[in-house]
């Protein structure tokens, strides 16, 4: 059975980029401030060369460059895919925030930041770096309540400035 116009196509782990698919043309990418990689598994270009190798670490993984020609970063980010009723020449891209706003900053009582470059010895050109910075904070609403709230920077496949991304705010007994 074919997927209806307007149908949503959903992919992650995906070992090639929806990009490079002949069919790509006719969806339109659904793009969230929540989702800043497709997953784990490396990416690879129509001829098998490695779009992003990944690298195992003990906490977390590392995102190594590879061959990018003609790939912009969210191909290899975009995940959500809305079917087109007529292919077109450029996709129709969506933008949807699902964290409308970072809560009201309540009495702050600890900060931190990690990297995936944290112990990394091999040279930081070849791999992506992801920073994570978070606060725990009293949630100003309800004083029995903390929140912690974070936000994702994410640099450029192409290593020119970096895409940031909003961590859902999670709320934790006091």
């Amino acid at each position: 059975m074919n997927l209806r116009t307007g149908g949503l196509l959903c992919l992650r782990n995906t070992s090639y980029t929806f990009a490079d698919l002949a069919l790509s043309h006719r969806y339109g990418r659904i793009r969230t401030d929540l989702v800043f990689e497709n997953g784990f598994v490396p990416q690879l270009r129509p001829d098998g060369a490695p779009a992003c190798r990944v690298v195992p670490r003990q906490f977390t993984n590392l995102l190594q460059r590879g061959v990018l020609d003609g790939l912009e970063d969210w191909d290899l980010i975009d995940t959500v895919f809305r079917k087109m009723p007529a292919p077109a020449l450029a996709p129709e891209v969506t933008f949807h925030s699902m964290v409308p706003s970072l809560p009201d900053p309540g009495e702050p009582l600890a900060s931190w930041s990690y990297s995936t470059l944290d112990g990394w010895d091999g040279p930081p050109e070849e791999v992506l770096e992801i920073q994570r910075h978070y606060r725990l904070q009293r949630d100003p609403k309800n004083p029995d309540q903390s929140e912690v709230v974070g936000t994702l920077r994410r640099q450029s496949f192409r290593g020119q400035g970096w895409l940031t991304f909003m961590l859902e705010p999670r709320s934790i007994p006091a």
